[in-house]
C-alpha cells in the first residue's frame, strides 16, 4: 500500500491570515485526491499538539475519510524522521514535516503560509506555490499530480540540493565552533553531541 504524508498546523501567529475553513477544505481536496490519484492510504503526521485537530477537521471534510490515519502522542525528531521515510510522497505545511522528507529523499510538495516554506521550496526546487487558499485548488491538484509523474526526478533533485545545504550548514556550524574557540568561550553541549532541535520547534 502506498502512504501519503501530509502536515496540517494551525493558523497561529506565524499564518494569522489562513481561513481556518478555506483551507481545511483545500487540504480534504488534497487529501481525496492522493487517495484516488496514488490509490494511497494518507498519514497525517503532526509536529505540534495543536495540529492534531486541524488534521482531524481535514479528514472530516473528506469523501475517503476511511483511508486516512492521523498520527497522535509526542514523536521525537528521529521517530519523525523514521515515519517520514515510509512514505511516498509528502505534501505539507510544517517546515519541520518538510526537512524531514527532503531529507529522507521523499518527494514532496510544501504549501507555502509563510515566508520560510516558500523560500524553502525554493531551496529544493520544489514548486514554490503562493498561498494556501481554496482558490488555488485547481493549481495545487496539476502539482500534485505533476510530482508523482515526476516523482523519481523530483526527489533526487530535492536530495542533492539538500546535502548540498547540509555541507554549507556544517561549514556554518564549524565557522561558529571556530569563532566561540578564538573567544574563550565554551562551545554549547548541544552543538557538541549534535542533539536534534525538537520538531516542534520548527514551524
Amino acid at each position: 500500500m502506498r502512504l501519503a504524508g501530509m502536515s496540517v498546523r494551525e493558523p497561529g501567529r506565524a499564518a494569522e491570515h489562513l481561513d481556518e475553513e478555506g483551507y481545511h477544505q483545500l487540504l480534504a481536496n488534497v487529501g481525496d485526491f492522493l487517495v484516488h490519484r496514488l490509490d494511497a492510504h494518507v498519514v497525517f503526521v503532526s509536529m505540534e499538539r495543536g495540529d492534531i485537530r486541524h488534521a482531524h477537521s481535514v479528514v472530516s471534510r473528506m469523501a475517503q475519510a476511511d483511508r486516512c490515519t492521523v498520527l497522535h502522542g509526542d514523536h521525537g525528531p528521529q521517530e519523525v524522521l523514521d515515519i517520514v521515510t515510509e512514505l511516498d510522497l509528502a505534501v505539507g505545511m510544517r517546515l519541520h514535516f518538510l526537512v524531514f522528507a527532503a531529507l529522507a529523499g521523499i518527494p514532496l510538495l510544501p504549501l507555502p503560509y509563510a515566508g520560510k516554506v516558500f523560500d524553502f521550496a525554493q531551496r529544493i526546487g520544489a514548486p514554490a506555490l503562493r498561498g494556501v487558499v481554496r482558490e488555488t485548488a485547481g493549481l495545487l491538484l496539476a502539482e500534485v499530480d505533476r510530482l508523482w509523474d515526476e516523482r523519481h526526478t523530483r526527489a533526487a533533485e530535492a536530495a542533492a540540493r539538500t546535502a548540498s545545504m547540509r555541507i554549507r550548514a556544517a561549514r556554518t556550524a564549524e565557522l561558529l565552533l571556530a569563532h566561540l574557540a578564538d573567544d574563550g568561550t565554551p562551545a554549547p553541549d548541544a552543538v557538541h553531541r549534535g542533539t536534534p532541535v525538537p520538531a516542534s520547534t520548527a514551524g
